[in-house]
């Protein structure tokens, strides 16, 4: 990781460590600051995809997939975006759903890891622990008509991603030669 990246995860992780608690005390009305978020993310993600994709990715094997990578979140930034004009519920089964996703691929990256003989336990308990949080956020919204807990999960997720941003922004990188 160059010093530049270490530098910008830093400060991102600053950010997150930051806005995380002031979020997690917003309640039901934080619904609307979360989705916003949501599409600021997925959309920052999607330039910084076609940055790549167009500088250098287009040129290598298998470059497509970081097109069709930028692509997704740029689709997933502008639903990000419009969900909100569906009502809290619909926010909240959105937020629900990308939790869903991000423990279904922790627990895919588990088995795989297991596979090829990685550390896997950590990736797993991640992984259940996340859809956890997607299922009990959707039975508060769809029982209790509450968007909270989705605002308090997502609080959760981006102190948790803070905190590992500013790690692995000080974390000694190996340095392979190839002889």
């Amino acid at each position: 990781m160059t010093k530049k990246r270490r530098v910008i995860n830093f400060i991102t992780g600053i950010l997150l460590i930051l806005i995380g608690p002031i979020l997690f005390t917003a309640g039901d009305d934080g619904i609307g600051v979360v989705l916003f978020l949501m599409f600021v993310g997925f959309f920052i993600g999607a330039l910084q995809g076609f940055w790549y994709y167009f500088t250098m990715a287009r040129h290598m094997v298998g470059g497509k997939a970081m097109l069709y990578r930028a692509l997704i979140l740029l689709d997933l930034s502008a639903f990000s975006f419009t969900v909100g004009r569906g009502g809290a519920l619909m926010g909240v089964l959105y937020v629900a759903a990308i939790q869903f996703l991000a423990g279904a691929v922790g627990v895919l990256r588990a088995a795989d890891a297991k596979r090829f003989g990685g550390h896997w336990r950590l990736m797993l308990v991640y992984g259940i622990i996340c859809i956890l949080f997607a299922l009990a956020v959707i039975v508060s919204g769809l029982m209790y008509h509450s968007s909270a807990l989705a605002v308090i999960v997502y609080s959760i997720g981006l102190f948790t991603t803070g905190i590992s941003r500013v790690v692995s922004a000080f974390r000694r990188t190996a340095i392979v030669y190839i002889p």
